[in-house]
């Protein structure tokens, strides 16, 4: 699973698991 709600990483966009960068658009952005 991917942390994407997560500040930490989403702002980061550490995608570890899935090579799509900006693909789920998190909503801090």
């Amino acid at each position: 699973l991917v942390k994407f709600l997560t500040p930490e990483n989403g702002l980061q966009g550490h995608w570890d698991p899935y090579p799509i960068d900006m693909e789920f658009g998190p909503p801090c952005m």
